[in-house]
């Protein structure tokens, strides 16, 4: 997993936008960068800004939340953080981000947004906050624990758990290794072998707690039940022949009243017809019309058409005079046109030939200005240049001659070379003649130069050549990259040399450390030999306890079963061969036998020993595991000085050869030095000879340049001269044409005059155009109204035609209808809205009678029934009286049978539970029993049982991981692991003769070191499979020295050759000197702080 980018807005004192891009070449190059600035500047909040972009946290603010909110800046509304991810699967944007209400910094918070998406496939995965850490997760293999351990590692944890005690290391090593899950399995197996037999003792007096009835009482019960069953169906069919009795009354009052009630609507209905009769031949008559009244309406609709056409034809007829009049006018505006478009057309053809001759005049001025332009141009940059030089000789005129020390080692190089007499001596002379060059040089730039000034170059560029010659005989002078080769060769020889007097150093460290390292072997094998014999002893011990133990708790067993039987030998008789074993003879029928209490007592002291046996079994296997990590770590590292012996052999014998000694040298310290003093010496006179060599060429450079420049400058001014005299000249003749040209077309350029009679003409020919379109409207418009005209005559005349046949048949249909013409057709035709109302009346009337007769008819028949169907004599009130009195009856009789039956589902219900109960009680001891096994091995209340084993195993591995690093950074320091207190921690001082020394007396760096090892591990122990490219370290660096931060900082380094890119973050101000890429954090007024380094962009809100 590697970060890509990271981009954050108005996080703590960070304000503003941000975006550092990890991708830029400078991070990639080098591997390592530093994040720096002064104490609370705002270099961790980067690292925040990661943290709370990928899991919404961070490690100092735990929670963000709509309710707090403590990395947002306190004069911002909103603040976001967004980061790219690569893994193996792709590469990934999380975003973080959570604003104010109305977007104002005193706004309540709102809800944080969360979302991952993909960047190739641009597309979001989620954005439920619940969600997204657990994508993360998926994704990049680690959940926020890992990645704070292995990703971003703060030296604060580190240093505390080494100042802290045995007891007080304990839960730093959890929060640390994230091993406090076996504190919490340790509790939890305590609480949950509480809990389970908390849940037997409620479960066993549930069971003592239920009620049941005896056989005598359930068989009572269902014989009253079964009497009263019979005497229920006894009362139910006298009950219901009452009921029938009482409906047969009802009944016949009923039909009495709907037969009287029958005659009531009958005279109604008579009533209401007759006052209906009028408005119902009204209908008839509407009726009959509003058969007639499509044909009606088609002869309204004729006329009322005729009649439009009529009224349109008289407004045509109106129009056509005036069309006329305006025709004759548009007719007269057309000639009219046509003159004025021919005047026009005639002034322009006078005016052409004077347009020609002006725009050929200005042709021609355009060519003199141009030439004036570049006359000027010339002139100018002559000048210019002219200055220039002025200014460039000035400079050179002010430098100085060179130091005593340069002209002291030119005249040595010189004479080292053979070059004396007159070659030598014209090095001084021509210093002389460059510095009477330079006062020459004029103060003034207006001033030109001195004649003599060109003789006085010739002369010094000639004895220049006699010099140069002179010197063309040293190889070194005509190809000085010879000597900086040879420079080159020196210096790597002698830092070839320095190695291997850095390696003679390592392994004298080796021979001393492998001395140490064999004798702790030696002791460590013997330790093992000792634990596994004693192991051994443990388990033939253990093997003997476990048979001892299961042999007294059968012999209990049989005891306690022997003691359960008492009940069953109160039956035994004398005589009578025994159930059990068929014995005749019962010796202890009539006594009592007691549970062998001693036997429990010794059974559990037994027992007690067993635990002991195995508590003391695991602490061996515990050592011997230890014995073996010791072994195993302390091989390797002999391993590793072998092979570094083997490596600095090899590497001894290629320095002699590339230092030119014989690989066959003996290893000595000053055969070294005596190379080295050799190197250096030659590597002093080499830089001598190259500096003589730099004073010589930037002198002769210099002289060179200073003659080219006055040169230059004589002709630059000549040029400018001869540009005057060509300005003045072109500057006449510009001034002569412009005359002629003024007096041809005053004010106004060809172009515009020749434009200007063309609108003229387009205008004209426009207003023409648009005069004839309008007089042709006029006439089309005149001969589209006599046609139009023409065309309604003849639809008038044939509308009265056929209006007069459909007229015709209207009136024999009126007729023939029993109505008296038109007017009575109109006086008997009813709107729809009242024909519907007096059918609808009408139909009231014929569904009313029709009741009536159905109802009468109806009553009829059920009178006829009821007289036939005699139920009983007895009168109504009678039966009722006697209703009452056996509805009582039978809800006593009901009652009581409810309350049996009650009581019996209730004894099942309880019968069902108790066997329930029973079952969950045998159940619930088997789950009991197993906790009790469990909590035997790892459960305790304070979670320390557990926990102090699995923390030992994982500090050991813990230490073996951090050794690894150790030896990278500095072979003089070994971690180790106290044997008598596992969470102890020891430090082995091997350029002390390998001495124990306490985490107490290291000093700041020492410790730095060994946290840095332990982090490191850490990291890689929660990195496991997964591959992690990018690792931020947070402080620590302060309390190094020199070396001990070139160490540190050449092991984060070598992670860097891993393809990892490395980030250090620390306000030390040295690690700017020694780290090329820095991200620079700079506090401000106002508690505001900006960034910058490569890759970092500030956005522009």
């Amino acid at each position: 997993m590697r970060i890509l980018k990271v981009r954050f807005k108005n996080l703590n004192s960070l304000a503003g936008e941000w975006e550092v891009d990890l991708t830029d070449d400078a991070y990639t190059a080098d591997g390592i960068f530093a994040i720096t600035g002064p104490t609370g500047s705002g270099k961790t909040t980067i690292l925040d800004a990661i943290c709370i972009a990928l899991y919404g946290c961070t490690p100092r603010l735990k929670t963000v939340s709509k309710s707090t909110n403590e990395i947002m800046h306190r004069q911002a509304a909103e603040c976001c953080a967004e980061v790219e991810i690569a893994t193996g699967s792709g590469v990934y944007r999380c975003t973080w981000a959570q604003e104010r209400a109305h977007r104002k910094p005193d706004g309540a918070l709102q809800t944080p947004h969360h979302e991952i998406a993909d960047v190739f496939a641009d597309k979001i995965l989620t954005t439920r906050k619940r969600e997204v850490p657990k994508r993360v997760e998926e994704l990049t293999g680690m959940d926020y624990e890992q990645f704070t351990r292995s990703v971003m590692l703060a030296q604060g944890d580190f240093a505390a758990f080494l100042n802290a005690s045995p007891d007080e290391r304990s839960p730093l090593l959890e929060q640390i290794t994230g091993t406090e899950i076996y504190s919490k399995i340790s509790i939890n197996v305590h609480e949950r072998r509480r809990d389970e037999q908390a849940k037997l003792n409620e479960l066993r007096a549930k069971g003592e707690g239920i009620e049941l009835l005896s056989e005598n009482i359930t068989a009572t019960l269902h014989e009253e039940e079964a009497a009263l069953i019979e005497k229920g169906k006894e009362l139910q069919d006298n009950i219901s022949h009452c009921r029938k009795g009482i409906n047969w009354h009802q009944d016949g009052i009923r039909i009495a009243r709907s037969l009287a009630t029958a005659d009531c609507e009958e005279a109604d209905w008579t009533e209401q017809r007759g006052a209906a009769e009028e408005q119902l031949r009204r209908l008839e008559r509407g009726e009959t019309a509003a058969a007639l009244e499509g044909e009606y309406q088609q002869v309204v609709a004729l006329r009322e058409s005729r009649e439009k056409n009529r009224t349109y034809l008289r407004q045509l007829e109106v129009m056509v005079p005036d069309k006329k009049d305006t025709a004759l006018r548009m007719e007269e505006a057309v000639s009219l046109q046509k003159e004025m478009l021919t005047e026009v057309q005639e002034r322009l053809e006078r005016a052409t030939p004077v347009i020609r001759e002006v725009r050929r005049l200005d042709l021609e001025l355009q060519s003199r200005a141009d030439r004036l332009r570049e006359v000027y141009s010339t002139q100018e940059r002559a000048y210019r240049d002219w200055e220039g030089i002025c200014t460039e000789l000035k400079r050179w005129s002010d430098a100085g001659d060179g130091t005593p020390e340069e002209t002291k080692a030119v005249s040595w190089f010189l004479g080292e070379n053979g070059i004396v007499g007159e070659p030598s001596s014209l090095f001084a002379g021509t210093r002389t003649l460059a510095k009477n060059l330079r006062a020459a040089v004029p103060g003034d730039t207006a001033r030109p130069l001195p004649p003599d000034v060109e003789v006085s170059c010739t002369t010094t560029d000639t004895e220049l050549d006699v010099l140069q010659q002179a010197l063309t005989t040293i190889s070194w002078y005509r190809d000085t990259s010879i000597i900086r080769a040879e420079i080159n060769a020196f210096q790597e020889q002698k830092t070839q040399l320095m190695l291997l007097r850095d390696r003679l150093s390592e392994g004298a460290d080796d021979a001393r450390r492998r001395q140490d390292l064999t004798i702790r072997l030696k002791n460590i094998r013997y330790d093992y030999t000792r634990y596994q014999q004693t192991l051994e002893a443990c388990v033939h011990e253990r093997e003997r306890q476990v048979r001892l133990t299961e042999q007294m708790a059968e012999n209990v067993r049989l005891a306690a079963r022997v003691h359960d039987l008492e009940a069953e030998r109160s039956h035994l008789r004398a005589g009578e061969p025994c159930p059990l074993c068929g014995s005749s003879i019962h010796p202890y029928a009539d006594e009592t036998v007691a549970l062998p209490r001693a036997a429990e007592e010794d059974l559990k002291q037994e027992q007690s020993i067993l635990s002991a046996i195995k508590e003391k079994e695991a602490m061996l296997r515990q050592a011997t595991y230890q014995c073996k990590s010791k072994e195993k770590a302390i091989q390797e590292a002999l391993d590793d000085i072998q092979v570094r012996t083997t490596h600095r052999g090899e590497i001894w014998a290629d320095g002699c050869r590339a230092c030119g000694l014989h690989p066959d040298t003996p290893e000595s310290e000053a055969v070294v030095q005596t190379a080295l003093e050799k190197t250096n010496d030659a590597i002093k006179s080499h830089y001598t000879t190259e500096t003589a060599l730099r004073i010589l060429k930037e002198e002769i450079r210099a002289t060179k340049t200073l003659i080219a420049h006055c040169h230059q400058a004589v002709i630059r001014f000549r040029d400018a001269e001869n540009c005057a005299a060509r300005t003045e000249k072109l500057e006449a003749e510009i001034t002569e044409i412009r005359d002629k040209r003024q007096d041809l077309l005053p004010n106004m350029s060809p172009d515009e005059a020749e434009a200007q009679f063309i609108w003229m003409i387009r205008t004209e020919e426009k207003n023409l155009e648009a005069v004839q379109t309008d007089y042709q409207q006029r006439v089309e418009e005149i001969a589209g109204l006599g046609g139009e005209i023409r065309t309604l005559q003849d639809s008038i005349r044939r509308q009265k035609e056929e209006l007069e046949e459909v007229e015709r048949r209207f009136d024999t249909a009126v007729y023939n209808a029993g109505l008296f013409g038109e007017e009575d057709f109109a006086a008997a035709l009813l709107t729809q809205e009242e024909r519907a109302c007096l059918q609808s009346e009408r139909d009231r009337l014929e569904r009313w009678e029709t009741g009536i007769a159905v109802q009468r008819a109806t009553a009829q028949k059920e009178a006829e029934m009821h007289r036939n169907r005699g139920v009983t004599q007895k009168d109504e009130a009678t039966l009722t009286i006697e209703l009452d009195a056996l509805i009582t009856a039978e809800q006593h009789t009901n009652t009581r049978r409810g309350e049996i039956r009650q009581q019996l589902k209730r004894d099942e219900e309880e019968k069902l539970r108790y066997a329930e109960q029973q079952t969950k009680i045998i159940t619930q001891e088997a789950e009991t029993n197993r906790w009790n096994e469990l909590h035997t091995l790892i459960g305790s209340a304070d979670g320390k049982k557990f926990r102090n084993f699995a923390q030992g195993l994982t500090f050991a591995v813990m230490i073996a991981s951090a050794n690894r690093q150790l030896q990278t950074m500095s072979g003089r320091y070994l971690l180790k692991q106290n044997p008598d207190r596992p969470l102890d921690l020891e430090v082995i001082d091997n350029e002390q003769g390998g001495a124990i020394r306490s985490t107490k007396n290291l000093s700041g760096g020492e410790s730095f070191l060994v946290s840095l090892a332990m982090a490191l591990g850490l990291a890689s122990m929660a990195s496991g499979k997964i591959r992690v490219d990018s690792l931020f370290l947070d402080e620590g660096f302060g309390t190094l020295d020199e070396d001990a931060l070139e160490m540190a900082l050449a092991t984060l380094s070598s992670l860097s050759d891993q393809g990892k890119i490395i980030g250090v973050i620390s306000h030390v101000p040295a690690l700017k000197e020694r780290i090329s890429t820095v991200i620079e954090v700079t506090k401000k007024s106002g508690g505001r702080s900006t960034v910058k380094g490569p890759g970092v962009i500030q956005h522009r809100i």
